[in-house]
């Protein structure tokens, strides 16, 4: 997995949080928590947020990849 600015990235499954909520505070579904903790990556170089299956930047929070 690369990253726009070159780095390279492996890509870990964090923990799934049930109850984050998204940028308008809306709680996230099952669904989106899950995706949420195994695709969304940011980028210790820099900063960078993004989706490693769909590619999106920044990352969707609150929808899976199909939802988006």
């Amino acid at each position: 997995m690369y990253c726009k600015c070159g780095n390279i990235w492996q890509v870990e499954k964090g923990d799934v949080l049930y109850n984050e909520k998204d940028d308008h505070g809306k709680q996230l579904s099952k669904e989106a928590a899950e995706h949420k903790a195994e695709f969304r990556v940011r980028c210790h170089t820099c900063e960078n947020v993004f989706c490693s299956d769909c590619k999106i930047e920044p990352y969707h929070v609150g929808f899976t990849c199909q939802q988006y």
